[in-house]
């Protein structure tokens, strides 16, 4: 429980059922926001107001420990290196549905873990579909480790060998969550519940808050990043733990001649691609498109819909999946040899003022192969944005991936994850380890 609405409201729904609810509070940051104030001193206080009034117990577990060094440490390299990384999806994936995960199911017997679950207030639902045949369960491709693996068993739980548990989106697609859940597995999908998952959050989820008279029924929506809190001013904040550019020039360049200084920027980690690189020259503003961290260089273009803002390519170096797929059932041209337009997905850029990807796709491994897999699928580098078609394609020795976006797609960033999607089955997700500037099909 977060001390929003919807855990509260989650907590009432399955308490309405007869389960027996323990509501968990997860600390994982304890120190001061701007204004001076604790925001998770004030969570709890909710939390316990709340499960008081369900007349359910809670517990508080700090997790500081574990966040700061799954999640923060991890955020703070990306940054410091340039690169945009989703603290949301990492928390997910390593401290709530991991660390939290594990240590509350270590606490259960035994015997009662066959009727112990995990519930999270999120916007998403969970499909449990049987699999026909049963073994291919055991197995999943990994693009990191080059081979077929055991799946990994992060919960030592009771595990069915004839079913499989999806990750769909939830019925409000305004507040749906899939997009910050895209890093978690199927063996951890299995023993959680999303109570609210089919409900509107405007209305019903609301609703019953208010009806049920909880503290928490009109408490503002929280957008800040993932139990850090809202922060007003995030660069200064981030700041605060990265250490400074020992080159004082800090220089804007323009990306059109790769030599034109158009102003100075306040730290490299300040700015991603697509957002407004903070200058203007010749009477416009301009745009990041590329950011060098070893000459501490931010390269703009002029406006915001510069052809430079946008690719329809981005190399992955792994790509998660939530449960094994059947490449056969995303794939309309499958192990097939070297065609044309496996040529056009790889060809090399001649738009890129920058040679860093085209020498990555060449050096990859992913042109080593003769044969490929082109997996046909939906996906998102946002969340809430509207799904978008792409190509994703993997070479027969699951090494590196390449993501052909089917229509140019504005401000991708390296770090940023990407979530695939079929239709409303969120499938996994991949982080962007490089764009291709420009590139067009």
């Amino acid at each position: 429980m977060s001390g929003g609405v919807d855990s509260s409201v989650s907590a009432l729904l399955l308490k309405q059922r007869g389960l027996n609810v323990i509501g968990v509070y997860m600390q994982n940051w304890d120190t001061l926001d701007e204004s001076g104030t604790c925001n998770s001193q004030d969570d709890w206080i909710d939390v316990k107001a709340v499960c008081k009034s369900l007349d359910i117990n809670c517990i508080k577990l700090n997790l500081s420990k574990e966040y700061w060094t799954k999640v923060f440490s991890v955020v703070l390299d990306g940054y410091s290196t340039g690169i945009t990384p989703n603290p949301d999806i990492i928390c997910n994936s390593e401290i709530k549905f991991g660390c939290l995960m594990n240590k509350l199911f270590s606490l259960v017997p035994p015997e009662r873990l066959d009727t112990t679950w995990f519930a999270t207030g999120h916007y998403a639902q969970v499909e449990t579909v049987q699999v026909s045949d049963p073994n291919t369960r055991k197995k999943y491709i990994s693009l990191s480790e080059h081979e077929e693996s055991e799946m990994p068993s992060p919960l030592e739980i009771p595990a069915s060998t004839t079913e499989r548990h999806l990750l769909t989106r939830g019925k409000d697609r305004s507040k749906d969550q899939t997009y910050f859940l895209s890093g978690i597995s199927g063996l951890q999908l299995s023993r959680v519940l999303f109570p609210i998952g089919n409900l509107i959050k405007k209305t019903e989820v609301r609703d019953l808050a208010i009806k049920f008279n909880l503290k928490t029924a009109k408490k503002p929506e929280s957008f800040g990043i993932c139990f850090v809190g809202n922060r007003k001013n995030f660069s200064k904040f981030l700041s605060e733990f990265i250490p400074p550019s020992t080159d004082s020039n800090r220089l804007v360049v323009s990306a059109l001649d790769m030599k034109t200084v158009l102003g100075h920027h306040t730290g490299i980690y300040s700015k991603t691609i697509g957002q407004s690189a903070g200058v203007t020259f010749d009477s416009q503003k301009w745009f990041v498109v590329e950011k060098d961290t070893e000459k501490n260089i931010i390269y703009a273009a002029p406006g915001h819909d510069h052809y430079l803002l946008y690719t329809q390519r981005i190399l992955l170096n792994t790509v998660h999946w939530i449960n094994p797929i059947n490449y056969k059932n995303y794939s309309s041209l499958s192990n097939i040899p070297q065609t044309d337009t496996i040529q056009t997905f790889l060809r090399p850029n001649t738009n890129n003022p920058f040679s860093k990807v085209n020498n990555d796709l060449n050096n990859s491994k992913i042109y080593s192969s003769d044969t490929h897999i082109i997996l046909n699928l939906k996906y998102q580098i946002r969340h809430l944005e509207s799904p978008g078609d792409c190509s994703l394609i993997i070479s027969n020795n699951f090494s590196n991936a390449v993501v052909i976006f089917h229509s140019p797609v504005y401000g991708a960033t390296p770090g940023q994850y990407i979530a695939f999607y079929d239709n409303h089955i969120c499938l996994g997700n991949a982080p962007i380890s490089h764009v291709d500037i420009g590139f067009r099909l």
